[in-house]
């Protein structure tokens, strides 16, 4: 069975579980299938049934292609590291070329809102202290690249907090509102998509009772 039925509701989206619900099962036999990341991963499962005292119920089955470590180019990268840029995968990559264009788009739209970048935070330059409230409406990528800048967080990295993204899902960002702070924004809540499960409730109700 796959771990995922035994993952709390939206748990997989901010943590890295599934090695540790793995190792959980231990001393129960369990083949393991896979061809990504042995370390932090496979090892850690191995680990688990080593401890528990039972490594012979534990069979891996690694994928030929990813047999040799070489191959395994992203193991063990930084996703932190600020130089991302220079990694394969983003060098002389159009995609990285409109990351850095939303980056330094969005350092500008925020100071029409009245919000100036100052190193890392954000210079509150309205005179007033008026709650407002705006809407941007973007793709996932351009959104993840968007909350990369104003978070400081390398933009790998929060590919990978932010990996499973759905369908028009929203996120809300709150700025200072007292003139002249100078602040980072708290992230109230990232990639939210509760309104689709409800309207599916409701689509489903209406039905119901149309049917009745």
């Amino acid at each position: 069975n796959s771990v995922d039925a035994r993952r709390p509701f939206g748990f997989y989206r901010w943590f890295d579980d599934e090695p540790d619900l793995m190792a959980a099962i231990a001393p129960r036999p369990m083949i393991f299938t896979e061809g990504g990341a042995w370390k932090n991963c496979i090892e850690k499962v191995r680990r688990g049934y080593t401890l528990a005292g039972r490594p012979d119920a534990l069979a891996i089955r690694y994928y030929e292609k990813y047999s040799d470590p070489a191959t395994r180019k992203h193991e063990g990268v930084d996703l932190q590291d600020p130089k991302w840029r220079e990694f394969p995968d983003f060098v002389d990559n159009t995609a990285t070329v409109d990351i850095d264009l939303v980056m330094t788009s969005v350092d500008a739209w925020l100071a029409t809102l009245g919000y100036q970048r100052e190193g890392l935070y954000y210079r509150n330059t309205n005179e007033s202290d008026e709650r407002r409230t705006f809407v941007l409406f973007s793709h996932g990528g351009s959104s993840t690249a968007l909350l990369s800048r104003v978070l400081n967080i390398p933009f790998p990295h929060l590919c990978m907090m932010l990996g499973h993204i759905p369908h028009t899902c929203i996120s809300c960002l709150r700025f200072d509102r007292r003139p002249g702070m100078l602040s980072m924004p708290i992230l109230e809540f990232a990639t939210d998509a509760r309104h689709l499960n409800v309207f599916k409730e409701g689509q489903t109700g209406s039905v119901e009772r149309a049917q009745s």
